[in-house]
């Protein structure tokens, strides 16, 4: 009887130490598919997930409404304080506003109202203003349907200008 009991607390220890070494195995989302990690990201303008804005200009490769609002989001980090900053930063320089302008502009997934107020905040970007960065970010936060994070204030970067 007593080895009985050993052995099934064997197969259970087993059983688990398995289960926590290969971990549960689920299928990821398309969301989590799309979302990068922080190693793929460079300073170029690279989103982790084959975005490169400028380069996508060259060779009219098209974004999708994810993709946009994804740059439009990571452009305003620098510039705003929040409780939590996923996914990194993207580049502000007038070329990679400019690029970007133009894909909204390409862009058939986005509403016309949404397109609008996205060239909108660009554009202030685009002149080195700043100074809608919370407007701009919790806008775009919504329109992803953000949770967490939402922008309580500007940084200084922000008050500076470029």
């Amino acid at each position: 009887m007593k080895r009985h009991i050993t052995r099934i607390v064997l197969i259970m220890v087993l059983v688990c130490g398995a289960a926590l070494i290969y971990g549960y195995r689920k299928e990821p989302t398309e969301l989590e598919k799309k979302i990068p990690t922080l190693a793929q990201e460079t300073k170029e303008g690279h989103l982790g997930f084959d975005i490169n804005i400028n380069k996508s200009i060259e060779e009219s490769h098209s974004l999708t409404d994810f993709d946009i609002l994804s740059v439009c989001h990571r452009m305003t980090h620098p510039y705003v304080k929040a409780p939590e900053k996923w996914y990194g930063t993207f580049p502000t320089d007038k070329k990679s506003i400019k690029n970007l302008m133009i894909k909204i502009e390409q862009n058939n997934e986005l509403e016309r109202n949404v397109k609008d107020d996205l060239l909108s905040f660009l554009g202030e970007y685009y002149e080195g203003d700043f100074t809608n960065s919370v407007k701009f970010h919790n806008y775009v936060w919504r329109e992803e349907n953000g949770d967490t994070g939402k922008a309580t204030g500007l940084t200084d970067l922000a008050k500076q200008g470029r």
